[in-house]
């Protein structure tokens, strides 16, 4: 009976579920006597009551009333991530349902973001984390991006969460979409996340921040045209510092003649970054960024030093990927020299310090000084 009349609310037009419908499709999910199926069915019929511009009566009476169907909507989802069917209803089904229904329950509802916040937790972070179905994925970042609009709370503001996005946006499926945009959201809102969880971050999960930073954030499409975007002063300076980091450690593996780099991915990644954010000017909206790359003296030596230890390096090992190449004979191997993870590295070296110098008379100054030092 309970499911027979559950499917005929289904078939009414979302406009014509009113309070009385949406409350007893509450009331049913919330029997423990309920099958599996029948909650599901009680799900899709208040997933379509909340949708679109008629359902701001659904969602507010079930945020009103219903907090402990939005709990255990939340457990639902959770443990059908982690576990198989059950009763014959299929897991991701069963969880993209619930995920739907509590984006359009949270959809422009700030104040109810906000208290219930830390419940909706569970469920992003436990779809976030399976790497089984896309949609499901999908459908926890734009849960993610209601929570991302207002104060993030505090059990997804963590490292753990930005590592799902970027496993996510390198996927490669055709829906990674939806973590990119979260990304960038996070960018924006959250700057000190980026900042402080960049290391803490897998090597492949640091090339690939660096990497959607550069193509994807930095250069964006409105209206079919590709525009530049800045990035927040906090995080250039986390990445700055870590690029220096880095290449300390390349300068020692020079010096000793080492040709073990470490994370040479991440360190060229970072190095294209900020060639990239130095680049911008203050027209185009990056004039705090750039500052900032700009007033960092100790980046502008580093970059020098490692130009040149690197230049170095290559007139002493003959047909090594640092070496220079002077005639066409020499680009044979041309496949095998690209291959090479700091393939490019000094030219990308040339052009960071010919940003930061770019109309700035203490910088060039300094670049005369360093290079005095060589000679």
């Amino acid at each position: 009976m309970e499911e027979e009349r559950l499917s005929e609310l289904r078939k009414r037009p979302p406009d014509e579920l009113g309070v009385e419908a949406v409350a007893e499709a509450m009331q049913i999910h919330g029997r423990p006597s309920s099958a599996p199926s029948t909650r599901l069915e009680a799900v899709r019929v208040l997933r379509s009551a909340c949708a679109g511009d008629s359902g701001a009566a659904a969602r507010a009476h079930v945020l009103e009333e219903g907090r402990d169907l939005v709990a255990e909507v939340v457990a639902e989802v959770v443990r059908l991530c982690r576990e198989g069917e059950e009763d014959g209803e299929d897991r991701w089904v069963g969880a993209r349902c619930r995920l739907q229904l509590l984006h359009n329950l949270y959809a422009d509802r700030g104040a109810s973001l906000r208290r219930d916040g830390e419940l909706l937790c569970p469920t992003v972070r436990a779809a976030l984390g399976q790497a089984d179905d896309a949609k499901t994925r999908d459908l926890a970042c734009s849960v993610l991006l209601h929570l991302a609009a207002e104060d993030m709370p505090t059990q997804l503001d963590r490292t753990e969460t930005l590592a799902s996005l970027l496993r996510a946006a390198a996927s490669g499926s055709s829906s990674s979409g939806f973590a990119l945009l979260c990304l960038s959201v996070l960018v924006e809102r959250r700057p000190e996340l980026w900042a402080r969880s960049w290391s803490d971050l897998s090597a492949a999960e640091r090339a690939a921040a660096a990497e959607f930073l550069r193509d994807h954030h930095c250069h964006h499409e409105v209206a079919g045209r590709r525009r530049r975007r800045r990035l927040p002063s906090v995080l250039v300076a986390a990445l700055s510092d870590r690029f220096k980091s880095l290449s300390s450690g390349v300068l020692v593996a020079l010096a000793d003649k080492s040709k073990n780099i470490s994370d040479p991915a991440e360190l060229l990644g970072l190095l294209e970054l900020l060639c990239e954010v130095s680049s911008h000017s203050k027209e185009e909206g990056s004039g705090d960024a750039s500052a900032v790359l700009r007033g960092d003296g100790s980046l502008l030596v580093d970059a020098v030093y490692l130009l040149r230890m690197m230049n170095d390096a290559g007139k002493e090992e003959e047909g090594g990927f640092l070496s220079p190449v002077s005639k066409a004979s020499e680009v044979l191997a041309r496949e095998d020299l690209e291959a090479s993870p700091v393939y490019g590295m000094k030219r990308t070296l040339v052009r960071l310090v010919g940003n930061l110098c770019w109309e700035h008379r203490g910088n060039q100054d300094k670049v005369r000084r360093v290079l005095i030092e060589f000679y």
